[in-house]
């Protein structure tokens, strides 16, 4: 059993004629205009232009003190592993060296890792850094990109990359 609701008779409120609808509404004070209120918009768009541009070519160019990197020497064609494609970036304090490796062995090599060392004018080793290739065992014939990112040294002219397996293996 349900008991019925009770009926609300809708109340009416009487406006006098003299007042409108819009009268009812508050009133907002309007903000005083002031000449050159929004002058700072094109100055803030001029200044993050100007930023973004710099932004874009930080980095990409080598400072005075830093030289373009070239490459010293790669593994012998009659090895085991030939790395092709190898390019070098110096970009905000970081050397990113890029390219890829090709397994010519007979077996499918585990655990390759590529070193990268960057050297000054006199071949001296200033910095040393290695990463894993991205393939995970290499297979015979097939190849694998790989990216190793070195802390950059500003004395830095030189790079070498080499093959090799983890923790200092040859694959020669």
């Amino acid at each position: 059993m349900s008991v019925p609701l009770r009926w609300q008779e809708p109340q009416i409120i009487e406006v006098p004629e003299h007042q409108t609808r819009r009268s009812l509404r508050p009133q907002s004070t309007p903000l005083p205009r002031t000449k050159g209120r929004n002058a700072w918009i094109p100055l803030y768009l001029l200044g993050m232009a100007i930023c973004m541009a710099g932004g874009f070519f930080i980095g990409r160019v080598p400072g005075p003190g830093e030289p373009a990197l070239h490459l010293v020497s790669v593994p012998s064609n009659t090895s085991n592993v030939f790395l092709a494609n190898t390019s070098v970036e110096r970009h905000v304090g970081f050397v990113t060296v890029t390219g890829n490796v090709f397994n010519r062995s007979k077996v499918a090599l585990s655990n390759v890792e590529i070193v990268v060392e960057l050297m000054d004018a006199q071949n001296r080793t200033l910095k040393v850094d290695s990463a894993l290739i991205a393939d995970d065992p290499l297979p015979t014939g097939g190849n694998s990109a790989f990216s190793v990112v070195v802390e950059d040294d500003a004395r830095a002219a030189r790079y070498r990359v080499r093959p090799r397996k983890m923790f200092g293996g040859t694959l020669e």
